[in-house]
């Protein structure tokens, strides 16, 4: 496992991650005592939980190319990252362009 963000292990951690998804639920937690008027490392640290929660996410969707090990290594995690990003950016090409309609042979229902 290599680490070069000290936010980023604290971030992943278990006892932050389950403060954070709680606190999207529940308003009645607070991550920081300042509530307004974020510093940048809290902002920094509010970011990589963010990151750290979707890709829990993705894991327990089974997603591929993830496992608890690429998420332990920073190196690994932004290689995740960066293939995910690619992916949606190709998803997203291959969607129909705006005015598309569909085959005549396609059946379909009109309502009036």
């Amino acid at each position: 496992m290599r680490h070069f963000n000290p936010l980023r292990v604290l971030a992943r951690s278990a006892r932050w991650q389950i403060l954070y998804s709680r606190t999207k639920e529940l308003s009645g937690i607070n991550l920081f005592d300042n509530i307004t008027d974020l510093t940048p490392i809290q902002l920094a640290f509010l970011q990589w939980l963010d990151i750290y929660n979707s890709l829990e996410v993705d894991l327990a969707t089974k997603e591929k190319c993830l496992s608890r090990e690429v998420i332990e290594d920073d190196y690994r995690t932004d290689a995740y990252l960066l293939h995910r990003s690619n992916k949606n950016k190709e998803d997203k090409s291959k969607q129909p362009q705006s005015g598309y309609e569909a085959p005549l042979d396609v059946p379909s229902v009109m309502f009036k």
